[in-house]
């Protein structure tokens, strides 16, 4: 049998392992919404010298910029979701927090469990419609099912920024 400092050192390892590779995922995260965001940007800079300075607009240009930012604010979603940056009203957690022994810990459980049920709901359906969804842009002739394909990712995205808060958030009371 194992002794406590035994399990405790075993659970402190798994621990830094667990921030280790939130950390790899937060940094590739960072890097790939720093691309996206400035290919969108170069790709809008040059459509508009195009169109307004030599009156040669680029079709497919428009049709990428914003299909790029749709993926943008999907994504930048998951970061303000994982900052808890979102707005919200917090009358009902401080009154639950000031009331209650056991206020915030009842109350984080509550609130992973619904945001949990939540995006999982979502990541379900939005799955189901990618099912159903079919043809090809218009200019890019990009498989809709690919442009549609940030719904399901971002929302997995935030049930598992979700665990990763919830984990960080009991391991650390």
């Amino acid at each position: 049998m194992k002794s406590l400092v035994e399990t405790r050192l075993f659970t402190y390892m798994h621990m830094k392992k667990f921030e280790t590779l939130q950390n790899i995922v937060k940094q590739a995260y960072r890097w790939f919404m720093v691309l996206v965001t400035l290919t969108l940007f170069i790709i809008v800079a040059y459509n508009v010298i195009r169109r307004y300075v030599f009156n040669n607009s680029i079709a497919w240009a428009d049709e990428l910029s914003r299909y790029m930012f749709i993926w943008v604010n999907l994504m930048g979603m998951i970061s303000v979701f994982y900052n808890d940056e979102l707005i919200g009203l917090d009358i009902f957690s401080k009154l639950i927090i000031e009331k209650t022994k056991y206020g915030k810990k009842i109350l984080m459980i509550v609130e992973f469990v619904a945001i949990s049920v939540t995006l999982g709901i979502l990541t379900y359906y939005s799955i189901k419609f990618l099912s159903i969804v079919g043809g090809v842009s218009a200019t890019l002739a990009l498989p809709m099912k690919f442009v549609y394909s940030v719904l399901p990712f971002s929302m997995l995205c935030m049930f598992f920024g979700n665990f990763f808060k919830f984990v960080t958030a009991i391991r650390n009371k």
